[in-house]
């Protein structure tokens, strides 16, 4: 038994469990029915022009569908070989599905290759996903395996991965995002696994890495990357640091660290009622997360807020296999769904969130310098019965202008234009460090001054106050000519006589301020293609709005 490996990884009486107990059961049928999919279609090889595309266009999908398909097609069949041993299908099926991986020409995607450097040997976020995932594959199914296979695996990875990470110095290990999480915690656990008599050697190296990444969150645990990022990042992080724990016999061990503690409750105090708060490039209103992270930290907190089944998703996008092998050797107990009533400020941050009955609401101050940022200070999200009234667009699509420092706030869903937030004199918010809002939450009213994040020389302070059924927002203003209040939906909004209305909530405001819809679409990170509707109320040389949001 490998010292990093769970101890039921290799245990045929836990895969008969995993055959038999209803609680694996929609996540085998699951993999069962990709394999049937995958079955049917052959492994192509890479394209060159695909690969090259976005050096051309700018353009990721066409390249990383077929990327990330091969590796959902790798976890699919490494699972059903587990789980079903009996059956050479699938472990044929799994070979072949290796060998073409072991085939690619780099396993670094072309958005993330140092161009400068052998980008055949590249350790970017997929690249060192890659590997962990075939490390932890063949040494568990070592002893079946063709060893063939299983030593083309091994120089693969001594090539790409070991060798490369001991000649190279990468940027991924000075930063405090997601990248230093997956990468640093991959790495390691090649290491662990593949290398285990040089892991010592280069244990410090990573561990900094590590320490970064803990760094870039609030002291209470809040992602500044947003909800997609916590589940990705914090994600890799439990599992290279429960890899840690079995590989050191429980001598080193992150999770009783009290700020690992704050960060493990991220999506418990973000909760805003059936869907999470998405600031930052967050996909969608975050509705799903990884059964995998709760698993592994219920184990070291009993204590732990565990979400409901219905959101658990372990054969995401990208084919992440921790997230799926793990929900399997971690399926996280059971418990009551949390309580309604929840609140949590986070001073540092700049954040505040709020689950009533009725709604949930969160806004956020902040600077327009964060990681995977948008010009956001004072926009805000007003949710009902698990869908967002007023929204966060959360993350657009990836592609290469997204991320250049010039073209970032071009597009909508980065844009203040695209967020709950004024429009002063014509300007929208500005980016960078400078540029931000403070928030404080006195008497149960949030305050965020707004002043720092344009510009243009005025004073804009935006205040909610908290109803049964809703919200006042009051925003004041000095110095302003002209204001343009908008807000963003992307559910069709209905103009009347006794206001705006949205679905079942209504917004008012008092005169002078007149209010029109506009319409544009934009293309979401899932490259689905959305409708976004802008509640415009405009007035010139006032000093005040109000804008009462309730159910009715």
């Amino acid at each position: 038994m490998h010292k990093a490996m769970h101890l039921n990884a290799t245990k045929p009486e836990f895969w008969e469990r995993v055959r038999t107990d209803a609680a694996y059961k929609p996540y085998v049928d699951e993999a069962l029915r990709l394999y049937a999919e995958y079955k049917a279609e052959p492994i192509l090889a890479d394209s060159f022009a695909k690969f090259n595309l976005f050096n051309v266009t700018g353009d990721r999908a066409e390249f990383q569908r077929p990327y990330f398909r091969k590796r959902k097609r790798l976890n699919v069949c490494a699972l059903l070989s587990m789980i079903f041993p009996e059956n050479r299908e699938y472990m044929e099926s799994l070979e072949e599905i290796i060998w073409a991986i072991c085939d690619e020409y780099t396993w670094s995607l072309p958005a993330h290759i140092a161009w400068a450097e052998d980008e055949r040997t590249d350790i970017d976020l997929f690249a060192s996903e890659t590997g962990y995932a075939l490390s932890e594959i063949v040494t568990v199914l070592a002893d079946r395996i063709n060893p063939r296979v299983y030593k083309r695996v091994c120089e693969g990875i001594q090539r790409r991965i070991i060798d490369s990470f001991e000649i190279r110095i990468y940027d991924w290990e000075k930063v405090n995002s997601n990248w230093a999480a997956v990468c640093a915690g991959s790495v390691s656990v090649v290491y662990m696994y593949m290398a285990p008599e040089r892991f010592a050697a280069v244990k410090p190296r990573l561990q900094a890495t590590i320490e970064l990444f803990i760094d870039g969150f609030s002291d209470d645990g809040i992602c500044y990357e947003g909800g997609s990022y916590w589940i990705y990042g914090f994600g890799f992080f439990v599992a290279y640091a429960q890899h840690l724990y079995d590989y050191t016999d429980g001598k080193e061990n992150y999770f009783v660290r009290e700020k690992v503690r704050r960060i493990a409750d991220f999506e418990k105090i973000t909760n805003l009622g059936g869907l999470r708060v998405n600031f930052s490039d967050s996909g969608g209103d975050c509705l799903l997360t990884s059964p995998t992270i709760y698993g592994v930290l219920q184990k070291h907190y009993p204590d732990m807020y565990i979400p409901q089944p219905e959101t658990y998703e372990i054969l995401d996008g990208c084919a992440r296999w921790c997230r799926c092998f793990d929900a399997f050797l971690y399926l996280p107990e059971q418990k009551e769904a949390a309580p309604a009533a929840y609140e949590h400020y986070s001073p540092q941050a700049g954040w505040f969130m709020k689950r009533t009955n009725d709604y949930g609401f969160a806004a956020k101050a902040g600077t327009n310098d964060e990681p995977h940022n948008h010009n956001d200070i004072g926009s805000f999200i007003f949710a009902v019965g698990g869908e967002q009234i007023l929204c966060d667009l959360g993350a657009g699509e990836y592609v290469k202008g997204y991320f250049a420092k010039a073209t970032r706030y071009d597009y909508l869903s980065t844009c203040s234009r695209g967020h709950s937030v004024p429009i002063i004199d014509g300007a929208y918010q500005s980016s960078g460090a400078e540029f931000k809002g403070t928030m404080t939450y006195e008497n149960g009213i949030v305050t965020v001054d707004m002043s720092d994040a344009y510009a243009v020389d005025v004073k804009a302070v935006r205040a909610f106050e908290f109803g049964e059924k809703g919200i006042l927002l009051k925003d004041e203003f000095d110095g302003a000519t002209r204001v343009t209040e908008r807000f963003i939906t992307t559910i069709v909004p209905e103009v009347k006589a006794d206001g705006v209305w949205i679905k079942n909530v209504r917004l008012t405001a008092g005169t002078p301020w007149s209010v029109q819809v506009r319409k544009e679409t934009y293309k979401a990170q899932s490259l689905v293609e959305r409708t976004v509707y802008m509640i415009d109320y405009e007035a010139e040389q006032t000093r005040s709005f109000a804008l009462k949001i309730e159910l009715v």
